[in-house]
This record gives C-alpha cells, sequence and structure tokens, in this order.
C-alpha cells in the first residue's frame, strides 16, 4: 500500500493538518490496526469500504464516508477488495472549527459522514468521488470545509499548551496549564470542547507515538531505552499505554505491526 500527504491551503492550515491519500493491495487475509493519534479525520472510500471487527467473529462493513473522532483506543479494519481512500487530517482542536458540538460527544466513534454533515456530506462524497485525481479532491474538500467553518479562532493557550504536549508529553498538565497562562481545569474544559479528550489523555497518546516512532527508526534500540527516550518513567507505565492503545504489549506488538500502522508512522511523525 502506498500513503501520501498533502499540504491544505494557508487558509485552512490552522485547522487541518494535511489531506492524505492511501491506495494500493493490502496484504492478503491480515487485519490492518488503526492507533490513536490524537487528531480527528475524515476518509471517504473511493475503492472497497473496510470491514470493522468489532469482536471475535464479528465484524461490520463501514459506510465510504467517515467522520473518525478522536480515539483513545485502537481499531481493527480489513480491507475487502480494492484500497483507494481520500482523506482530511485536523490538528488536535482543528475539527471544532466546522462543527457545533463539543469534541467529546464523537471521541471514540467512527460515523458515517452524513449523520455529521447530512446532504452536505453526500455532495462532498460525489465531488471528491467524480474529481479528476489529488488535486481536485482537495479543491472539493476545501470548498466544503470553507462553507462550514465557524469563523472561530484558534485559542492560543490552547494551541500552546497542544504543542507543548506534543513536543514533551512527559511534562506535568498544571506545569503546562501554567506555563500557557491557563489553570489544569480550564485547560480541560477546553480540551474536552475543542480537543475531545483531556490533556493528560492527549499526551499519553503522544507518548505512546512517540516510542512507536523511536523504534520504527531505530530498530536497534531496545523498549528500555526508546521508552527512556519518550518520557516514561518506568516499565509499568509503557505496558498500560500499549495495552489501552494498542491492545497489545511492547514485545508482541513489535512482531505483529500492520503495514497501515507502519505507513502512518512513517510518514506523521
Amino acid at each position: 500500500m502506498h500513503y501520501r500527504e498533502y499540504p491544505p491551503s494557508p487558509d485552512l492550515a490552522p485547522f487541518v493538518r494535511c489531506f492524505w491519500t492511501l491506495s494500493g493491495a493490502p496484504p492478503q487475509g491480515a487485519p490492518e490496526r488503526l492507533l490513536p493519534d490524537g487528531r480527528t479525520e475524515i476518509a471517504i472510500h473511493l475503492g472497497d469500504p473496510f470491514d470493522r471487527l468489532v469482536a471475535p467473529g464479528c465484524r461490520e462493513r463501514q459506510h465510504r464516508a467517515l467522520f473518525i473522532g478522536q480515539l483513545d483506543t485502537h481499531v481493527s479494519l480489513e480491507p475487502t477488495g480494492v484500497v483507494s481512500v481520500f482523506g482530511a487530517c485536523f490538528h488536535p482542536d482543528g475539527a471544532s472549527a466546522f462543527t457545533h458540538w463539543p469534541q467529546h460527544e464523537t471521541a471514540g466513534y467512527i460515523l458515517p459522514l452524513d449523520d455529521i454533515w447530512g446532504a452536505g456530506a453526500c455532495a462532498l462524497e460525489e465531488s471528491v468521488r467524480n474529481a479528476c485525481g489529488h488535486t481536485g479532491r482537495i479543491a472539493a474538500a476545501e470548498s466544503f470545509l470553507r462553507r462550514r467553518i465557524r469563523r472561530r479562532e484558534p485559542d492560543p493557550r490552547l494551541r500552546a499548551a497542544i504543542e507543548l504536549i506534543e513536543r514533551e508529553p512527559w511534562q506535568h498538565i498544571a506545569a503546562i496549564a501554567a506555563s500557557t497562562g491557563s489553570t489544569a481545569r480550564r485547560l480541560e474544559r477546553v480540551f474536552l470542547d475543542r480537543v475531545g479528550c483531556p490533556p493528560k489523555t492527549l499526551a499519553r497518546i503522544n507518548r505512546f507515538q512517540r516510542v512507536l516512532a523511536l523504534r520504527e527508526q531505530r530498530p536497534h534500540w531496545n523498549w528500555a531505552r526508546a521508552a527512556a527516550e519518550s518520557g516514561y518513567y518506568d516499565q509499568a507505565h509503557l505496558i498500560a499505554d500499549f495495552r489501552r492503545f494498542s491492545g497489545s504489549t511492547p514485545a508482541l506488538h513489535q512482531d505483529d505491526v500492520t503495514a497501515m500502522e507502519r505507513l502512518f508512522l512513517q510518514a506523521r511523525r
């Protein structure tokens, strides 16, 4: 499979991290894993939709156009045929500029896009599907987002806190709040509204993603060194995060990294 990212136009860059495409032939009979990365996304299947594995022996076919809320655990997927997906990845607080509800209400859910934007979502899917190449798809998506933007300026204290968490996810939340001129309680309220999860959860997700990226970049490192470089203070916290976010342990996960995981790790750090 192939994964590629495309930058948004400058007016949407404060909210949209990138547009992206995923295409190609997946490994036969191999479930894929979508891991939390602290971001909300839109995904439109131009090929065959994936099945979501919701329990052992139980699966459900996904809709063709999806709103992926802030995830705090892994999702197991299985391609059903041709993989061709177009998507938009928001900054952690970016989706709140285009929606009218607190982001925590859709956290943990993968919803049909028309549940979010009604007939407009159907028009977006049709425009993306009929567009000529990736440039046309991006133009269609940007036009759709511009019509729905709430003219809600990014909260500078929230954005500063997010940047600190992404850069140093091991910091205490109280210290991050104080350094941005806020309080831990106010920061949590704003995070639930605009990001969809508490700041501590976003920090844990970023620390988890950091250790995964380090192991991918430096496979000769052992888990202890990668964990220490990522801000883990002991093995217990590392294992707890792996169980929560990937459903596995570090050692088992190392032998079971899926193709989609590896593509996202290589591109999104």
